[in-house]
């Protein structure tokens, strides 16, 4: 059943963190809040491409493998939007133990870190694909047989496991670096390789990123749609390449990264998403899933 965001108490939080904040929603997000008079704590990798994106507030420089980093940004912070990690299909093909550290792993030290605090996790409707849903309209009721059933659901509580005592150690022991949390990451999956029947590892890694957000106290997990609009990057602005085509009159059946044209999909107008994500944040008693979409799947006749 659809629920209206008023349907639910409100509540206005204090100060607020966010990460990738120099990413496109992470930093659109950002500026929301402050543009609401929020203060904005932003971990980024570089203060100079967050002041770039136009994010003010105190930044944080590290990643989220960075525990002193992250004990900033949560110690500053009484909600804490997710946005970080590696967010491109292409990259986690190239390196999944990199994506598995940064977007499942660096998941757990983060619910581990903000205890009571909420966050809003940003997962995504690939999550659904690589699951298993090939296509039709999504909800969070929408099973995910391949990550929920097999092999794939005791390897994924195998990893879980193993993150979770990861996550332990490494905050445990001050004198333990990043580089050494990656180098146990990849030890793992040559011990406990992916299963084949896990096509895309980016979808993987956003769901383990969920189940870590699970333990969590008090986390929401947000499946988004496909998000476009300004402030997209050139290489990951889907909408911006298929315009393109049909100027040049090309057709709009070839693939880019793993979205096929004629695909029919959900689309996301960036500053809807801002609007809901920032009031989702003020909720008093959240869901934990929500997805954020449009009401009805558009295909490339369409465009």
């Amino acid at each position: 059943m659809m629920r209206e965001l008023s349907d639910w108490d409100w509540q206005p939080p204090t100060a607020i963190g966010v990460t990738g904040a120099s990413g496109f929603i992470g930093s659109a997000v950002a500026k929301g809040l402050a543009e609401e008079g929020e203060p904005v704590v932003a971990l980024t990798r570089s203060e100079e491409r967050l002041r770039e994106r136009g994010v003010s507030g105190e930044a944080v420089v590290g990643d989220l493998l960075d525990r002193d980093a992250l004990r900033r940004l949560v110690e500053g912070s009484s909600v804490i939007y997710h946005f970080g990690g590696v967010a491109h299909l292409p990259q986690a093909r190239q390196d999944p133990a990199e994506a598995l550290a940064v977007n499942a792993l660096g998941a757990v030290i983060l619910a581990k870190l903000a205890k009571a605090r909420r966050i809003i996790y940003a997962s995504s409707q690939v999550v659904y694909e690589t699951g298993g849903i090939r296509q039709g309209l999504v909800s969070e009721d929408t099973p995910l047989p391949i990550f929920q059933e097999g092999e794939v659901a005791a390897w994924i509580r195998t990893a879980l496991e193993t993150f979770d005592r990861l996550a332990e150690t490494y905050l445990a022991d001050e004198t333990m670096t990043p580089d050494e949390l990656r180098t146990q990451v990849r030890a793992f999956l040559d011990e406990h390789p992916i299963p084949s029947s896990v096509t895309n590892p980016y979808g993987l890694s956003k769901y383990l990123g969920e189940q870590a957000m699970a333990t969590a106290a008090n986390a929401v997990v947000i499946r988004m749609t496909n998000v476009y609009g300004p402030g997209d990057i050139v290489e990951d602005a889907k909408m911006a390449l298929w315009i393109g085509k049909m100027l040049r009159d090309e057709p709009l059946t070839q693939a880019v990264g793993s979205a096929v044209w004629t695909d029919a999909r959900q689309y996301l107008y960036i500053d809807d998403l801002v609007k809901i994500l920032i009031k989702i944040g003020s909720l008093k008693s959240p869901p934990k899933l929500l997805v954020v979409t449009s009401p009805e799947l558009t295909d490339s006749p369409t465009l």
